[in-house]
């Protein structure tokens, strides 16, 4: 982008300057602008606010009246916060509301400042000057001259000139700043940004960016949007389709019902034709039926003749597995009745086969002592 530089006198003087594209001709990045600007006001913050609570007002501690029975709100003492003169709930305290961003952020968001104007078409290339003796009155006169009178103005000098700087405190709207230190707020709240030449070539020396770098930043914002709006994309297309499903899945399900439906209507309308028949059908007809229905009892009597037979034999079978596992068990039992006697029976022999030997050498010795 080139601008005209204009002299003093509001006349251009055959110059042009061109502006750097990584500075002034860059997409402005409004979510880190605004977030520059929110870390300036708050760094400006004192952070001094405090208020008395409960326990640092002055007053008795006596509770007023009691707790219940009086139909008031339940309070204690006259501090309470309920009270106009009590202390305050949740009052402010002294704190920092600092914080910090990164140099790479905070120079984005001026690029991105600087760029927003030159778009809006509010910045103006004057060629260098300097006044004899600091006025306001020349400051204004040359302001004037330029188009400018009565609109909010800021001022960026190659350094600091110090009569440029006088002269235009005082007039309202008018501020006066070196070309490196304009911040975010200070570009975004003037309408028009008045360079001198040189103050414009320091500020670009300052935020120009390499342009590969640039155009690699570029790239990959733009990936980045392409591939958001990639997923957002495919996310309506995912909807749409289940929607889409859910539709057929609708009409389908409403075709099988009136599929299920046609052949009730048809069996309605059987059993309404049969009914006309029957009602057309001479008297013999109900002959008929009362004969079907003795057949239907003399069928059913027989099932359930033949179902009381198998109870029948099914008990008779049980009662006789049961008698068979009863004379079993006796068998078993007179077995071992007759096992243990004989166990008894040999036990007895065994004790008195001992016995017999004793008694046959105690004979032996009485027969020894009668022959001595």
């Amino acid at each position: 982008m080139k601008l005209e530089v204009y002299s003093i006198d509001g006349k251009k003087n055959g110059k042009s300057v061109e502006l750097d594209a990584t500075v002034f001709g860059i997409k402005p990045n409004r979510t880190v602008m605004f977030e520059d600007v929110r870390r300036i006001h708050a760094n400006k913050r004192q952070g001094t606010a405090k208020t008395k609570e409960r326990g640092e007002v002055r007053g008795s501690t006596k509770k007023l009246f009691k707790q219940k029975g009086t139909g008031n709100a339940r309070r204690g003492d006259i501090k309470s916060p309920l009270l106009r003169g009590g202390g305050t709930a949740h009052g402010p305290r002294p704190r920092p509301y600092n914080f910090g961003m990164t140099k790479k952020a905070i120079q984005l968001a001026r690029r991105s400042a600087l760029s927003l104007k030159a778009a809006q078409e509010g910045v103006m290339v004057v060629e260098n000057f300097d006044f004899e003796t600091p006025r306001t009155k020349d400051m204004a006169i040359a302001l004037t001259n330029l188009g400018l009178e009565g609109k909010k103005i800021l001022v960026l000098t190659p350094g600091k000139v110090e009569s440029i700087y006088k002269s235009g405190r005082n007039l309202p709207g008018v501020r006066v700043l070196e070309s490196n230190k304009p911040t975010t707020v200070d570009i975004m709240h003037a309408e028009v940004l008045v360079f001198l030449e040189d103050g414009l070539q320091e500020l670009q020396n300052q935020l120009a960016v390499d342009p590969a770098v640039q155009k690699a930043r570029e790239t990959r914002v733009s990936d980045t949007q392409a591939r958001i709006e990639a997923a957002a994309k495919a996310k309506a297309e995912k909807k749409l389709a289940g929607s889409k499903k859910t539709a057929a899945s609708k009409t389908s399900s409403a075709k099988a019902s009136s599929a299920k439906a046609a052949p009730a209507k048809a069996s309605t309308a059987k059993a309404t034709d049969a009914k006309v028949d029957a009602a057309e059908e001479p008297k013999a007809a109900p002959k008929k039926a009362t004969k079907t229905s003795s057949t239907a009892k003399k069928a059913t009597t027989k099932k359930s003749a033949t179902k009381t037979t198998a109870k029948s034999t099914t008990a008779k079978k049980a009662t006789a597995t049961k008698s068979t596992t009863k004379s079993a068990a006796k068998t078993t039992t007179k077995k071992a009745a007759t096992k243990s006697t004989a166990s008894k029976t040999t036990a007895k022999k065994t004790a008195s086969k001992p016995a017999a030997k004793k008694t046959t050498k105690s004979k032996k010795t009485d027969s020894g002592e009668d022959k001595s």
